[in-house]
């Protein structure tokens, strides 16, 4: 287990600090009717899916709402969008395309 939640801030941390701009989408297997397809879409950052399930305990009690899209500029969090009662992200594409674009030109 130690090593599961190791791997995952690993590829976390790795990926934030390689790229300007990373989304990572955190959802679960019973909920992926509503993951976001299209943020794969989304130009200018790496993107990463990672499941509920698949982490340890410490993870799992910081995620109230799935899927949860976190956004981080230079390893920091700068944005997330949490899904609502309905277990969906009511965020537009365009939004979320739009304040990458912000981060990366700001």
């Amino acid at each position: 287990m130690k090593n599961l939640f190791f791997v995952f801030f690993l590829l976390i941390s790795s990926a934030c600090l390689s790229q300007d701009c990373t989304i990572v989408q955190i959802n679960a297997y019973w909920n992926e009717s509503n993951t976001r397809r299209d943020l794969e879409r989304v130009a200018g950052y790496e993107y990463i899916l990672a499941y509920l399930e698949d982490q340890p305990k410490s993870v799992k009690e910081k995620v109230f709402s799935v899927p949860s899209v976190l956004i981080y500029k230079d390893g920091a969090l700068v944005k997330s969008y949490q899904a609502g009662i309905d277990l969906k992200l009511s965020v537009p594409f365009r939004d979320i395309q739009d304040y990458i674009y912000l981060l990366k030109n700001s």
